[in-house]
């Protein structure tokens, strides 16, 4: 396996006859994909649809053999068994590594890609699933697409509308109830962006400067904010409130950070007793988020960042918790 990286990773010098860019400024990395596999065909639809992007985008199955030996210097055999992309200065890798090449010159997937070549074993883990899938990517296209047409049937006789199936956008919702804190409190504690330090887990360790309150509307707010259990990666991530509602709603999406997209809605409700008195506060937190890397990064990221928000959701509510207890009036 380690053979295959070092293969994936082999520079073939293009052939300066054959460059196609001669006399125009060379992207920063061309894709050579098969435009007859239908996955793939999606994939880099959602890469040509990325603004301020600087990747050519060539279907070698609509070269002939000596098309694209004259016109990009590859053997169309091989450009066919495993995806190939060359970087600006000519070199040209395989498999696995030619995603990261592309992803590090796409906007939104650039952490992506810094994180596969620096972090020791991504790439190797990426080239083994990588070498699983390629050889089965027409079946898996065709079992794809049957999936798609039937539940589409599905979902046209019950008449109901939803997303499709490679729908990028994911949704994680957590309640928790604080009996013995009143909403006003309860909604200080939760919206203002100065104690989420002091309710994230250490190894996440956010940090910003002070943040001018009460928070409005349209406010932008920067954080340094560190991966749970690899906390020796930093990231910036800065948020934009979009929604003040005191004291029962907040919501902020991120302006920059790890997520090609990422709203967070706070939602906060009084607790009612018997006689109508209030007693405490129910929170509810709605995160919709799009993870970077199209299919194959949703498919490698799902269950780690899941694992992430739940891990901090977790402690954050044990943080709430505790607090709540405190506030708890003596037996009589």
């Amino acid at each position: 396996s380690s053979h295959s990286v070092r293969m994936a990773s082999t520079a073939h010098p293009h052939p300066p006859s054959a460059n196609p860019l001669v006399g125009s400024e060379p992207p920063k990395c061309v894709m050579y994909w098969d435009g007859s596999c239908e996955l793939c065909k999606l994939e880099v639809r959602h890469y040509q649809g990325i603004k301020q992007q600087d990747v050519q985008f060539v279907d070698i199955s609509a070269l002939s053999d000596a098309e694209l030996q004259a016109q990009h210097g590859l053997d169309k055999g091989k450009a066919m068994s495993s995806l190939h992309a060359r970087t600006k200065d000519g070199t040209v890798v395989t498999g696995a590594a030619a995603f990261v090449q592309i992803w590090k010159e796409l906007p939104g997937f650039k952490t992506l890609g810094w994180l596969c070549e620096r972090v020791p074993g991504v790439l190797w883990v990426l080239e083994l699933g990588y070498g699983w899938w390629a050889p089965r990517r027409h079946r898996l296209a065709r079992l794809y697409t049957q999936y798609v047409v039937d539940r589409r049937r599905r979902q046209a006789s019950r008449a109901i509308a939803g997303p499709s199936l490679w729908a990028a956008q994911k949704e994680l919702r957590t309640r928790l109830e604080l009996p013995n804190t009143p909403l006003a409190e309860a909604y200080r504690l939760i919206a203002d962006p100065n104690y989420l330090n002091v309710v994230s887990p250490i190894d996440v360790q956010p940090h910003s400067s002070p943040v001018p309150t009460p928070v409005a509307a349209g406010q932008m707010i920067s954080y340094t904010m560190r991966l749970p259990f690899v906390s020796v990666i930093p990231f910036q991530w800065t948020t934009h409130v979009t929604v003040v509602n005191p004291p029962t709603e907040m919501t902020y999406e991120q302006q920059s950070g790890p997520y090609t997209s990422f709203t967070h809605v706070h939602s906060l409700q009084a607790l009612d007793s018997a006689d109508g008195v209030e007693r405490g506060t129910a929170v509810e937190d709605i995160v919709r988020y799009t993870l970077p890397g199209g299919i194959v990064g949703r498919l490698l990221l799902h269950f780690m960042v899941k694992h992430w928000l739940q891990y901090i959701f977790r402690y954050r509510n044990a943080v709430l918790k505790a607090a709540d207890a405190l506030r708890r009036p003596p037996p009589e």
